[in-house]
């Protein structure tokens, strides 16, 4: 028991000081304390029964629980068959991990996401890893949509000359993520009309339910703009480039059920699926193929509940999948993507389009950029952020077009100089952290990728024709992932096809 508790008023002080010397005989157990009492002091056990709630929190999770049944209000107001103790396996209440993968696997298990059900969750119980893990669960869409969270407190900031206080329940945020970001802004305070509108039209567009494309450069955010926008939405994401093959592109995206091929141990949620109720990212999509762009079509056909239908690989009949907010990204032009995709695939992604400007395009905001890069890199020494005149004057010049990777580049190249010692320094001609960094950066700058033209001049045409058929096989190896397929949807041989790549 806490000694320094101010009950002399109700006489109990007497009581806690016996317990205090008896403290390694119960134990901080409930039972052995008001029998103790009753024994010794049985005039004051109402009183002292009244009391356990200030010090509730002191007791062992199970004499807690004890407490909250026998002895509180809770009888009054529940029936006690109604109350169920979940234990989790949860060995460090100071590891977030281990206690957010606990509560989710209990959310899943315990709580279904129902309209009869609503769920009331006293956040202020345990640590405050504890907190963090169901803000997180939170924030991330991963608790009921009916959820509410409460935190219970002791006030003291109007009267301090007691200890404590009647409890005050208040109901708290859910998305306190969401709620303390909702003023900033993928470009804070920026000068640029271009940044400014199509932050505004992303956050429309996602709300619209409409599929959303975003355009822009290589390293110019796409991915970070879609995250500050995704607010308490669950949001899964995939790079078109890194599915090697259709078939991986597949099981990927759609799923797989046990069985379905080797390795296929069990059953296995694709990301749509993952994106339930959620959003779903893909970026660089000109990177899949026309069979998956095929089946993706079909699966992106909704019914008048806003379902997607899916079927896994493997499987033979359709899954629903419900309010998939679906967003993709590409670095290639409107015209290249018609280039690039089937005509009925490219009319269902480019429902509304962002296009996100350049840096070149936003020289006005180069200082913040250069601000924001060089905290992002979180460099040990040197932590402020250089912004001599000269330095910002010559970044407005440079001609990026690698956008934010070429701002950390030069960061980068800056910050090294500034730790390099005395000898290494001596043997480098460039003296000053700026003019390393100019000179490394004119040395390996970054190149605008060049769209080949088809043909070369002055060929003939044989020559042509196999610079054609050359240009053709690389173009449907990159299109369908691999020779035999690309070899398959051309109608030709395997050989055909290296007869084309060797030909001169």
């Amino acid at each position: 028991m806490d000694e320094e508790q101010d009950e002399s008023n109700y006489g109990l002080k007497d009581c806690f000081d016996a317990l205090k010397d008896q403290s390694t005989i119960f134990r901080a157990s409930i039972k052995g304390e008001l029998d103790y009492i009753e024994k010794h002091f049985p005039e004051k056990k109402d009183i002292f029964s009244d009391f356990l709630w200030r010090n509730i929190q002191y007791y062992p999770i199970s004499e807690q629980i004890r407490w909250l049944k026998d002895l509180s209000n809770f009888g009054k107001v529940y029936k006690k068959e109604d109350f169920v103790e979940v234990k989790l396996d949860i060995a460090d209440l100071r590891d977030e991990k281990a206690i957010t993968d606990a509560v989710m696997q209990f959310v899943k298990e315990r709580l279904p996401d129902s309209e009869e059900y609503s769920y009331v969750i006293n956040i202020s119980l345990g640590s405050n890893e504890t907190q963090v893990a169901w803000h997180i669960l939170s924030q991330s869409g991963c608790l009921p949509s009916n959820i509410r969270f409460i935190k219970t407190y002791d006030d003291k900031k109007d009267d301090t000359s007691t200890r404590f206080k009647p409890f005050t329940i208040r109901e708290t945020e859910t998305k306190l993520i969401e709620t303390l970001s909702s003023n900033l802004s993928l470009y804070p305070e920026t000068q640029s009309p271009k940044r400014a509108l199509a932050d505004k039209l992303m956050k429309s567009y996602l709300e619209s339910g409409f599929s959303v494309l975003i355009l822009g450069d290589r390293g110019i955010g796409k991915t970070s703009l879609i995250e500050r926008h995704k607010e308490n939405k669950r949001f899964v994401e995939a790079n078109c480039a890194s599915f090697a093959e259709d078939t991986m592109a597949e099981s990927d995206l759609f799923g797989y059920i046990k069985g379905a091929f080797t390795g296929a141990s069990s059953d296995k949620n694709g990301l749509i699926k993952e994106a339930e109720n959620g959003i779903l990212f893909l970026d660089e999509v000109h990177r899949l193929s026309e069979r998956v762009q095929s089946k993706l079509l079909t699966a992106f056909r909704t019914n008048e509940n806003n379902e997607l239908s899916i079927r896994k690989v493997g499987a033979t009949v359709n899954e629903k999948v419900k309010n998939v907010r679906l967003v993709f990204a590409s670095n290639l032009s409107i015209d290249e993507l018609k280039e690039k995709l089937l005509p009925d695939f490219y009319d269902r992604i480019v429902q509304h389009v962002i296009k996100l400007p350049s840096l070149d395009e936003t020289k006005e905001d180069i200082e913040k950029d250069w601000e924001q890069v060089w905290k992002q890199l979180k460099f040990e020494k040197d932590p402020e952020t250089p912004k001599e005149k000269p330095l910002i004057s010559w970044l407005s010049k440079q001609p990026l077009k690698g956008n934010y990777r070429d701002l950390q580049r030069i960061a980068m190249y800056y910050h090294i100089y500034q730790v390099f010692d005395d000898e290494t320094r001596a043997m480098i001609p460039q003296k000053t952290p700026l003019t390393f960094a100019k000179a490394q950066f004119q040395e390996f700058i970054s190149y605008e990728p060049k769209r080949e033209k088809l043909f070369s001049k002055g060929k003939t045409y044989e020559e042509m024709n196999a610079e054609y058929h050359k240009k053709l096989e690389e173009w449907a190896i990159r299109t369908y992932n691999t020779r035999a397929n690309a070899a398959l949807q051309l109608g030709v041989s395997e050989k055909t096809l290296n007869n084309w790549k060797n030909k001169k």
